[in-house]
């Protein structure tokens, strides 16, 4: 798909800090960054993938996106608007624009609440349509998601539907206000394969019925292959490197991207979906065992990167610097790291119907 360079998201310097807990010998004094510096830009009508592993920071920047928190430092623009200046009026029509899908879809929904009123209630909050003119919406919206004939889900309730009958109810739910901007944070990771892929050509389907931006969040290479046209690689509240998916997973440059690719189950030829070849066996940096550095002057990555060197990576933080057009790097040696290591058919994803491994 063809994506208009006009940027609808921007993170600009996006600095998230947390204290921790009030402890039983006194207050929490101690600060936990779960975001440093963040900026990022996701083009209107494009599905961004942001990955990167447990504690990487990526559920943060989706929960500054849609408000449910406010950054430490930093501005988030999303269409033009600082959303952190946002209150009152302004801030109910932001919320009715942005939406989310949360991880685990029995949690997000209320037990005590049927599907029909899970789904209406968004309907009912912003005053939109009447009682009959909501009926067909609610119906509209689950049949597009796949649980029909819808009237058979009206009154059921969460705990009798299965894990992805849940999240398509949760997908009808952040969709039922058509807005321009969902945030998807690991909306298959308690979903087998199967499912995965059938939520994936959902959200693909909505892409392209409404054109809504969709931030998908994972911590799966495989997943964001999939479904999305650019990748941004987290680790520790940093962005490492950031381009199109094709070009980012089939010649990844920053050593925690190449290790992540080759963490990834090798199965042989599978299909023509994926291909794993002898490249996988060459030497790599990868990871080395290390501990988290409390130096926050060096790279993030330095403690576990087996090509870092103590000068400059011990004593600076890197750049994200452009190798190519629309890909970047945040590494000293990334003009130096070994190419490609996972060859990826160019006809998979974007709107192909596929299995994975993961």
């Amino acid at each position: 798909m063809a994506v208009e360079q006009e940027y609808i998201v921007e993170f600009q310097g996006i600095t998230k800090r947390y204290k921790t807990k009030q402890s039983l010998f006194g207050r929490g004094t101690k600060e936990v960054t779960a975001l440093e510096d963040l900026d990022l830009g996701i083009c209107r009508g494009e599905i961004f993938g942001l990955v990167g592993e447990s504690g990487s920071g990526k559920t943060t920047a989706g929960r500054l996106l849609v408000k449910l928190e406010d950054p430490t430092e930093g501005s988030l623009v999303v269409e033009g608007t600082d959303i952190n200046q946002l209150k009152g009026r302004a801030l109910r029509e932001f919320r009715r624009k942005v939406q989310m899908i949360f991880q685990d879809p029995y949690q997000s929904l209320n037990p005590q609440v049927s599907i029909f009123e899970a789904v209406c209630e968004p309907l009912v909050i912003h005053g939109i349509g009447t009682p009959d003119t909501r009926v067909d919406m609610v119906s509209e919206m689950l049949s597009l998601v796949g649980l029909s004939p819808p009237e058979d889900f009206f009154h059921r309730f969460p705990h009798q539907l299965s894990g992805g009958q849940r999240q398509r109810v949760a997908i009808a739910r952040a969709m039922i206000l058509r807005p321009s901007l969902l945030v998807a944070d690991e909306p298959t990771s308690m979903l087998d394969a199967s499912i995965s892929a059938q939520i994936f050509n959902i959200l693909l389907e909505m892409r392209e019925r409404f054109g809504v931006t969709i931030l998908f969040i994972t911590h799966s290479l495989a997943a964001a292959r999939y479904l999305c046209d650019r990748l941004g690689v987290i680790y520790k509240g940093r962005l490492m490197e950031l381009g199109p998916s094709g070009t980012l997973i089939s010649g990844p440059r920053h050593p925690y991207t190449q290790a992540l690719i080759d963490a990834l189950p090798k199965f042989g030829q599978c299909g023509s979906v994926v291909r794993y070849n002898t490249l996988l066996e060459r030497e790599r940096e990868g990871f080395k065992e290390g501990l988290s550095s409390g130096n926050a002057r060096c790279c993030p990555f330095f403690p576990r990167c087996r090509r870092g060197e103590e000068d400059p990576c011990g004593l600076s933080v890197p750049s994200l610097e452009n190798l190519a057009p629309g890909h970047m790097v945040r590494c000293y040696f990334a003009s130096l790291v070994p190419g490609q290591g996972v060859a990826l058919d160019t006809d998979a994803g974007q709107g192909g119907k596929c299995y994975y491994g993961t």
